[in-house]
């Protein structure tokens, strides 16, 4: 913060200490605005984000109540084990409230890290299968925080690898056409569709129109490719169900929700569909094909 540097040790400053007040005063002031029927409960996950909240409550002009949560993967260790527990619970019931998180942005960074090396192998793949694609649109929804923080990684990623990256939020069926139409007068024009359900819902035509306007594409499941996309590079979704379904065995044999480990998806696959690069007149190099998880011809 500004004014703060014990021995000369911070070597820059992200957000001075005026600017980080203002941001908290707005967040504050929207809070007001969109809870002013219903007071949320304010959820601190500990023990980096309590200095925040506590600025944070007092800039919100409703009653607002409070309460705490923990979690760890390291248990009484000093190396992670990958597994998230919930080592304190909430004392509050939030069944039926309005809830606000606030958690230190370390766990967000991680996210972040995470997208980025999701939306790099993205634009790698394009990259290597049209090397001439100099200019790659995100189909997205971007209100929805997870698309726009893919967008915010992939954009991170974009500039290292020699590619303008812009985002296109679409709602529809509708706007969805309007987009890729738009894309058919570009050259040297690649695509890449994030998971959402208003992508998922219009696969179909997102599929037709990025082969009728030859638009080399990357998709974030293997249905797409299954189904005729070019490629796909995401979360492998039967490994998901299948660990979903040893949960529910624990749970119906009486082990707590509350009690089970929060686990990310670790499991990811690459899908290429040879037929559909033919038919695009492009040339899968031969070391993508190796890496692939999965080749259709």
């Amino acid at each position: 913060m500004s004014g703060i540097d014990p021995g000369g040790l911070v070597a820059d400053t992200l957000i001075d200490r005026d600017t980080l007040q203002a941001r908290i005063a707005e967040l504050g002031a929207q809070i007001t605005l969109d809870y002013a029927d219903d007071p949320p409960l304010l959820v601190c996950v500990l023990k980096g984000a309590f200095m925040f909240l506590a600025d944070l409550v007092r800039s919100i002009d409703l009653p607002v109540e409070v309460d705490f949560m923990a979690i760890s993967s390291y248990g009484s260790g000093t190396q992670t084990s990958g597994i998230v527990r919930i080592v304190k619970d909430l004392e509050i019931s939030i069944e039926g409230r309005a809830v606000i998180m606030v958690f230190l942005d370390s766990k967000g960074k991680q996210s972040r890290t995470a997208d980025a090396g999701r939306m790099r192998k993205w634009l790698e793949a394009i990259k290597q299968i049209a090397p001439g694609v100099t200019r790659v649109v995100a189909l997205l929804q971007v209100e929805t925080a997870a698309n726009a923080g893919f967008l915010r990684a992939a954009q991170s990623a974009a500039s290292s690898l020699g590619v303008t990256l812009t985002g296109t939020s679409v709602h529809n069926a509708s706007e969805i056409e309007t987009a890729l139409m738009a894309l058919s007068a570009e050259v040297n024009c690649g695509l890449i569709v994030m998971p959402h359900p208003v992508t998922t819902a219009n696969r179909e035509l997102i599929l037709k129109m990025a082969a009728q306007y030859r638009l080399p594409a990357v998709y974030p499941f293997r249905y797409y490719t299954a189904a005729g996309g070019l490629m796909s590079y995401g979360i492998d979704l039967v490994d998901l169900f299948r660990r979903a379904a040893t949960y529910v065995d624990r749970i119906l044999r009486g082990v707590k929700p509350r009690e089970l480990p929060v686990q990310a998806p670790s499991k990811f696959e690459m899908v290429i569909n040879l037929k559909t690069a033919k038919a695009l007149g492009l040339d899968v190099p031969l070391h993508l094909q190796q890496l692939a998880d999965e080749v259709i011809e």
